[in-house]
């Protein structure tokens, strides 16, 4: 009887060392600092973020662009101008903040964006030195 438990013994133990695999860790591969485990593989050159498209999958989506500026300045909308057009904002979910605050949709005192085209006109017109900070991403970032 001894015998029988040894050998089941055995064999459960041989089939643990059997079902274990060999995984190498270096210390660029996989740091701990401030409590948050980095982990850096071969995407690491990759532009983007990391998008869960579901079922346990995920993909880089593009990041897409932020525009910031103040009005006056060269390049960009003058004093008693209501409307900024950028090729970075076609076909983009677009967010416009006018002197720190996040503009709505709103014909008296916000934004209308022409997605269409990349162009935002503003309510009420711009005025001299308004921080206006632009932020536009993939479309895809925001579909569920």
């Amino acid at each position: 009887m001894i015998r029988y438990y040894v050998g089941v013994l055995l064999f459960v133990s041989l089939q643990q060392v059997k079902g274990q695999s060999r995984m190498d860790v270096n210390k660029q591969a996989a740091t701990i600092s401030t409590q948050v485990m980095v982990i850096r593989n071969k995407t690491m050159n990759t532009s983007g973020y990391l998008f869960n498209t579901g079922d346990g999958k995920t993909n880089f989506q593009k990041t897409g662009c932020a525009i910031q500026f103040t009005v006056g300045t060269t390049g960009f909308p003058a004093n008693g101008e209501n409307s900024y057009t950028h090729s970075s904002l076609v076909k983009k979910a677009v967010k416009v903040w006018r002197n720190g605050l996040l503009q709505k949709p709103n014909t008296q005192q916000g934004i209308s964006i022409d997605n269409a085209t990349g162009k935002i006109v503003f309510y009420p017109a711009l005025v001299q030195s308004e921080k206006i900070y632009i932020e536009a991403l993939e479309d895809a970032a925001f579909s569920l």
